[in-house]
């Protein structure tokens, strides 16, 4: 994603939620890359059905 995308998509959210959100991204090289292929699974089913529910996956 490109710097303007991404500062577009920054921008819809407050404050608390964007700057925790700009520090998991920065921090993404450490997770392991099986964990961020299940987010990306994740998240392109509910882009896909917003009204699948969200608690299928486990975590805090």
């Amino acid at each position: 994603m490109d710097a303007s995308a991404s500062a577009a998509l920054a921008a819809c959210f407050g404050d608390v939620l964007r700057n925790e959100l700009l520090l998991r991204v920065a921090l993404l090289d450490h997770v392991h890359s099986m964990a961020i292929e299940d987010l990306n699974e994740a998240l392109r089913a509910i882009a896909l059905d917003p009204s699948e529910k969200r608690s299928r996956l486990g975590g805090t």
